[in-house]
């Protein structure tokens, strides 16, 4: 996935980022500081299970934003792998989740919200 960096910083340090979808923020796991403006490709990763998980309405936009210090990642279901992770499109991008400790009645296809706590980017483009 790529995003565009609005307040960068160093290494395990909060980020803020853009990536066409919203605004989030997220923990830079890069090995050097990551400069505000630059645009990088990573992968996201989410450290926590998606407990919060529910399905929204079709009208929700897929993507990643944060609001205090919560981050709310809507994406469609595209994949369940070995019914202990999802994989969600968020129409660019997609993220996989840990599935939540409480089995769900949710398919591929189901459009579905997670809010979760921390969400780590690690750089792909080394």
């Amino acid at each position: 996935m790529q995003i565009r960096v609005v307040v960068g910083g160093p290494p395990r340090n909060e980020i803020v980022v853009t990536a066409g979808f919203g605004e989030f923020r997220c923990e830079w796991r890069g090995r050097e500081e990551v400069p505000t403006g630059s645009v990088v490709d990573v992968e996201i990763e989410v450290t926590e299970n998606a407990n919060s998980m529910q399905v929204v309405g079709t009208d929700a936009t897929p993507g990643i934003t944060s609001v205090d210090n919560r981050v709310t990642i809507i994406g469609r279901i595209a994949e369940v792998e070995d019914e202990d992770l999802y994989v969600l499109d968020l129409e660019p991008g997609i993220i996989m989740v840990d599935r939540p400790s409480q089995p769900m009645d949710v398919a591929v296809g189901d459009l579905v919200s997670v809010m979760v706590e921390e969400v780590l980017a690690f750089p792909t483009n080394l």
